[in-house]
């Protein structure tokens, strides 16, 4: 075999290869163990929460006296869909005065559901898409119908 066609079977693999490896996205952030270290329960308030490690990105995620700050990690394997790895989610609970009542970590392997938005838009109507509606029939006649008229 030639130098050329040792070097295109060798890229062909390396290219095959390179398409089994997931893709990894992480979306989001979590406050790492020696920020919420600093953060002491029943001293601390929602500004010094606020200067040492932030708000959480998203508005929606501080819900009365509670902040959220979540982190996910997804893979997704050529085409297939993404798959959520790990989720890592923060809870710091205020009292009504604004100081830190508690600090919660949570994580995928505990199975929690936090509802963070309870004004939810429905999207799954149950009612059929375009293509559905175009293509839906085509192989669905009874031939009886037809005979009979």
């Amino acid at each position: 075999m030639s130098r050329f066609g040792l070097v295109g079977v060798w890229s062909a693999a390396a290219l095959a290869l390179s398409a089994c490896a997931p893709q990894v996205t992480v979306h989001g952030f979590t406050p790492s163990e020696e920020e919420l270290e600093l953060i002491e329960p029943g001293v601390d308030t929602l500004d010094t929460v606020r200067d040492r490690i932030g708000r959480p990105a998203n508005s929606g995620l501080l819900r009365g006296n509670t902040w959220y700050y979540i982190q996910s990690r997804m893979e997704q394997l050529t085409y297939n869909p993404p798959r959520e790895t790990e989720r890592e989610i923060v809870r710091i609970v205020f009292t009504e005065e604004g100081l830190v009542e508690s600090i919660d970590r949570f994580g995928l392997e505990d199975g929690r559901v936090i509802d963070l938005n309870t004004r939810v838009t429905v999207t799954d109507t149950g009612q059929l898409g375009i293509f559905e509606q175009l293509f839906g029939n085509i192989f669905n006649f009874n031939a009886e119908s037809i005979i009979n008229r």
